[in-house]
């Protein structure tokens, strides 16, 4: 029996209801010891997708920080968890290791063994490898058990007030052997099968969920986030004050490019029915019902297609326009959808009004609870109803959107159609 939601209980994996129990009247014999390549085919058959045995190793301590901090291990794949554990918790994984407990292995892929520029791709273990970390650096200490009694790996930042391990227990400590088990050359797709079954017991987030799943959509939203949302420079992330841990970042982008999606397709089909410019029409379509939940994120994010190039193109300039003026606006993800309607009329100086404009609306009718719920898309669609009639004012005819849509193109560097047509023609702009 499957979990209520995709958010209760324990994650576990399904394929189908179908797939539970059989029916005997289907039911084939295998292939006999008389038949052995037919056996083999069979066996072939049932365990199709196996990897190939992984190494089972030990690493000491040592090696694992020296390979941490010379970038051989990577501890941030895309699907990986961030730091979730407490410092009480580290500290206890210290404790247990300088004890001599067991710990489970670290399961690692290595890749990239032809090309000589080899590197471990740590798919669980984050946890424990950043926890010997943070101790070999100083930043947690090792609690005797049984007492108060506290030993640092090293004083710097607190000279004369903190008790430094003796040499010979950091000896010891650098020799613990930790299990550690090696997948040679996954694809990403394996590595991320791997991470959702290695986690089954472990209540992984919404948004972990979501960012574990494989699939084409999944990289290509990875990209996204990681060029326009929480990249090191150039980013959002340096211009608004939002929490992007535990995976919420890619759930994020997730969030806009679904949202896009669902409506993109609505908005073009209304303009054909009706004879309207795409940039007024299919507003009718847009309700509540248009925010994106989690199960359908899910089933947007698993879709084994990749969406057109000119829907690409457009979720990029919407990405790319936002960062531009980012700084004066906040999170919500509504926001690159107003871009993204919008953009192909509008210069990014109208763009920000019309933005400023929905922020009060939003902060006026729901003020110290802005949320992605119910409430808020509410008020959202009823902006988005009567924002095109307003916009008509702003934008002037054909020539002037075009000319509009060119100079907004130009303004943020995007190689891209805002129009999703192909490239603009250049024309001059009238008067």
């Amino acid at each position: 029996m499957s979990p209520a939601s995709d958010d209760e209980g324990v994650d576990q994996l399904y394929d189908s209801d179908e797939d539970v129990g059989s029916d005997a009247s289907e039911f084939t014999p295998p292939p006999g010891a008389d038949d052995p390549e037919g056996l083999q085919l069979f066996m072939d058959r049932i365990t199709e997708g196996q990897l190939e045995d992984p190494e089972h190793q030990v690493m000491d301590c040592k090696r694992l920080y020296e390979m941490v901090k010379d970038e051989s291990i990577d501890l941030d794949p895309s699907y990986q968890r961030d730091v979730v554990w407490s410092t009480a918790k580290q500290v206890g994984l210290v404790e247990s290791l300088m004890l001599k407990y067991y710990v489970p292995p670290i399961i690692f892929a290595l890749i990239n063994i032809r090309t000589l520029q080899e590197k471990y791709i740590c798919i669980d273990g984050k946890q424990r490898v950043t926890s010997i970390i943070r101790f070999m650096d100083g930043d947690i200490p090792y609690s005797r058990p049984g007492s108060n009694e506290k030993f640092w790996w090293t004083d710097v930042g607190a000279p004369g007030k903190r008790k430094v391990l003796p040499g010979p227990l950091k000896k010891l400590f650098e020799k613990i052997k930790l299990p550690s088990v090696t997948y040679k050359e996954l694809g990403d797709d394996q590595q991320r099968d791997i991470f959702q079954r290695v986690q089954l017991g472990v209540a992984l987030s919404s948004a972990e969920k979501l960012q574990a799943i494989s699939s084409p959509r999944s990289l290509w939203i990875t990209f996204l986030e990681r060029k326009y949302i929480d990249g090191e420079s150039g980013t959002l992330k340096g211009l608004i004050n939002w929490d992007l841990k535990r995976a919420k970042g890619f759930q994020n982008t997730a969030f806009f490019v679904c949202l896009a999606s669902m409506n993109f397709d609505k908005r073009a089909e209304g303009s054909r029915s009706s004879g309207r410019s795409t940039w007024t029409s299919g507003f009718e379509n847009c309700s509540p019902a248009m925010v994106p939940t989690t199960r359908k994120l899910k089933t947007f994010v698993e879709r084994p297609d990749e969406p057109n190039d000119a829907f690409k193109a457009k979720v990029e300039l919407a990405l790319a326009i936002w960062v531009k003026i980012g700084q004066e606006f906040g999170q919500s993800m509504f926001i690159p959808y107003v871009i993204f309607t919008h953009a192909a009329h509008l210069t990014i100086p109208q763009l920000a009004k019309v933005i400023g404009n929905l922020r009060v609306e939003i902060h006026t009718k729901h003020h110290g609870n802005v949320l992605t719920n119910a409430k808020t898309a509410q008020t959202f669609s009823d902006w988005l109803l009567k924002t095109p009639a307003s916009i008509a004012k702003q934008v002037g005819n054909k020539e002037e959107r075009q000319f509009a849509a060119e100079e907004c193109e130009k303004e943020v560097h995007v190689g891209v159609p805002v129009n999703g047509e192909g490239p603009a023609k250049k024309k001059r702009r009238k008067g």
